[in-house]
């Protein structure tokens, strides 16, 4: 956080003062950008998914938008085009200050450089429910008081957790009855 980035903005009770609004991917519409333009907050983006009507910062490059940015919250998807694309290089430039928010993928960031990062206070603080080798969470992690780890949630809607208790009732009555079961867990 610079000096240069004086607006603050409070968006409940349980959030930090922001200073500037970053995202990395999708999900720019579901930010409160409403609330930023009203508190003259930056907001930045990347990369150029959004047409030439948005008016919000753009930067080229995820290493620029860690420069700029106070957090950064990834939404890519994961696969080999994002394998480690948060490397030490991206943490060191979201800095001391930064906190990075991973609801992607554990194989977008590069966990053996964030545990070396964030131990050696290189980069502020993250908060993750995604892990490299899910569900198994470093205890390097564990051992932090400047990570906040959650279960992976992405699949806690309501459709998805009725398709959930819908099959496992299925399977159970299929079970029951000796008949084959319509999903097997390998």
């Amino acid at each position: 956080m610079t000096a240069a980035r004086s607006t603050v903005l409070q968006i409940g009770p349980l959030m930090p003062a922001l200073k500037v609004v970053s995202s990395f991917g999708v999900g720019l519409d579901k930010l409160p950008l409403d609330a930023a333009r009203a508190a003259d907050l930056p907001v930045g983006y990347t990369p150029d998914v959004l047409n030439d009507c948005v008016a919000w910062r753009h930067e080229p490059s995820l290493l620029a938008l860690a420069q700029w940015a106070d957090f950064l919250v990834l939404t890519v998807a994961g696969g080999p085009a994002t394998h480690h694309l948060v490397n030490a290089e991206v943490l060191r430039a979201l800095g001391p200050q930064g906190l990075l928010v991973n609801v992607a993928r554990g194989s977008v960031v590069d966990e053996a450089a964030l545990i070396a990062s964030l131990q050696s206070g290189e980069l502020g603080g993250a908060a993750l429910d995604v892990f490299k080798d899910e569900p198994r969470v470093p205890e390097a992690l564990l051992a932090l008081d400047n990570v906040v780890l959650a279960p992976y949630m992405a699949s806690g809607t309501h459709d998805t957790r009725q398709a959930m208790a819908d099959l496992c009732l299925a399977n159970l009555q299929a079970g029951l009855a000796g008949e084959p079961l319509p999903a097997r867990a390998v």
